[in-house]
């Protein structure tokens, strides 16, 4: 966690710098770091241009400190069409050494291609 990148992420949704790492700081650190390696994967076959970002929850052991190294990984947990639509629900562990930090959970609606 950069200081630098903490504190202007901090000012732009309107917390306070010297309180420490924003819990929405998890969308930086977590589901940034691992979804565009899903986006990338040819396998997963996501079509990031009819793609939408549905939900997203986060549930926190701990927050981590600004300075602290955490690992993201991130896994693919359902896949399902409905309605000509596929929703693909994408989970991430976020970790500092053996300790866990936060998990989150997103649903990506994505279209088909008209």
């Amino acid at each position: 966690m950069e200081r630098e990148r903490v504190e202007a992420f901090a000012r732009a949704v309107g917390a306070d710098p010297a309180q420490g790492v924003p819990p929405t700081f998890a969308a930086v650190y977590g589901l940034f770091a691992t979804a565009p390696q899903l986006f990338q994967d040819a396998e997963a076959a996501v079509d990031v241009a009819n793609l939408l970002h549905a939900e997203q929850e986060f549930e926190w052991t701990r927050h981590p400190e600004v300075g602290e190294t955490v690992v993201a990984q991130g896994r693919i947990v359902s896949d399902q069409q409905r309605r000509g639509m596929r929703l693909l629900g994408f989970e991430t562990f976020v970790s500092s050494g053996d300790e866990p930090v936060c998990r989150s959970k997103t649903l990506f609606i994505i279209r088909e291609a008209a």
